[in-house]
């Protein structure tokens, strides 16, 4: 099935294998949205800016629901498709819900550390892109 109108590319839940670790953070920001059932992934994505619909009946991070940056699913397929579908194909709702607030944070933290320490030590440090 297309998973969406604009692009008419098609998956099947047997074409879609689990991202590991290493590989997460460069598929995660270049990714348009991102359907999950794990929690870490439902912290992390908002961070990047990526909308989040979460495959699950209920969720442990329903802060990033109440913030508007994932929705909750569930996992019946016909409202898993329509989700998709909608965040694909409307790019204003799309724009919305990807500039929500991550309420875990902006994906900066390093970098703040970072300057932190080198300030505390009096060290040169290389500023963190971002």
């Amino acid at each position: 099935m297309p998973c969406c109108r604009s692009c008419q590319a098609t998956f099947t839940s047997e074409s879609l294998s689990r991202v590991g670790t290493v590989t997460s953070a460069p598929t995660l920001a270049a990714c348009d949205l991102v359907l999950t059932d794990s929690g870490g992934v439902q912290e992390e994505a908002p961070s990047l800016g990526k909308p989040v619909l979460v495959l699950r009946r209920h969720t442990e991070r329903p802060e990033a629901v109440e913030a508007g940056a994932a929705w909750l699913v569930r996992t019946e397929p016909e409202a898993v498709f329509s989700a998709t579908t909608r965040l694909l194909d409307d790019r204003a709702l799309h724009e919305q819900v990807s500039a929500a607030d991550s309420p875990f944070g902006d994906g900066k933290a390093a970098g703040r550390i970072l300057d932190r320490l080198a300030k505390d030590f009096k060290v040169g440090a290389t500023p963190v892109p971002g």
